[in-house]
């Protein structure tokens, strides 16, 4: 007699949020290129309307299929229904980018259990890359496994958040006390991509500060699976609650800890 299938099974639920990036990205390519109704959120970006679609359009999916899970979005905030699942959703992580037509965008969605990460999904659709990492069964890119860079401190690119004006005498701090230690310096202008590029081996550091959890939420498990380590900035261990995040190839990260320390 053929096995019953388990509800909320780990296939299960990969699958369903890979086919729902797909289709969020989807979105995102239809609209890159055109116009945007857009309006300013902050002092230094937009929320648009292809956010909003794209968003709309994940949590439709996500609550006629698992109606008892909460969700946390970057625009429609939360649902506290108090299941012990929550998805952590970013439509569109790169909103500036994708405005102002720079390819470097992407979709985000994990999803929790009982407060810890055990699902990461980011899709980059321009590149049409999926990375994908569910806990304790590694990470991959397009279904090929892929691994964190095995290099010494200064052989790889180190990326940095963009948002320079927000504490800007921190963040050029934490810029110059790294920069003599690595190879050169990319900004991207979204997280995700930057957490994406680290754990396929493209970069040998990453820091930021002021994180939110759907920014770092599936790419930090990605990054772990791929044999990475991601903290604070006082090493502690990563959870979506914290208030900035250094992430490295592992092997470089207690040299990285120490040159932020010597700046505080």
């Amino acid at each position: 007699m053929p096995k019953k299938a388990v509800k909320n099974s780990g296939s299960e639920l990969k699958d369903f949020t890979v086919e729902l990036a797909k289709k969020a990205g989807k979105i995102l390519m239809d609209d890159f290129g055109k116009a945007h109704k857009a309006q300013e959120k902050g002092r230094f970006g937009y929320v648009t309307d292809t956010d909003l679609k794209a968003e709309k359009l994940i949590l439709g999916e996500i609550k006629k299929k698992y109606p008892e899970h909460d969700y946390l979005s970057e625009e429609a905030g939360g649902n506290p229904r108090h299941s012990r699942l929550r998805w952590i959703i970013d439509p569109l992580d790169g909103t500036n980018n994708h405005f102002f037509g720079f390819p470097a965008f992407a979709v985000s969605i994990a999803l929790e259990k009982d407060h810890q990460i055990q699902l990461g999904v980011i899709y980059l659709p321009y590149c049409n890359w999926m990375f994908v990492a569910e806990r304790g069964k590694g990470a991959f890119l397009n279904d090929k496994p892929i691994k964190v860079s095995d290099v010494e401190m200064g052989r790889l690119p180190f990326l940095c958040d963009t948002r320079l004006k927000w504490a800007k005498k921190k963040r050029l701090g934490d810029l110059d006390r790294l920069i003599d230690h690595t190879l050169n310096v990319r900004m991207f202008g979204s997280t995700t991509q930057n957490l994406c590029f680290l754990a396929s081996g493209s970069a040998g550091v990453f820091i930021e500060r002021a994180t939110k959890p759907w920014d770092i939420a599936a790419g930090c498990l990605i990054i772990e699976e791929a044999g990475g380590l991601v903290t604070d900035f006082e090493g502690r261990p990563w959870s979506v609650y914290m208030k900035n995040l250094v992430a490295s190839n592992s092997k470089v990260h207690k040299i990285v800890l120490d040159l932020l320390r010597n700046g505080t």
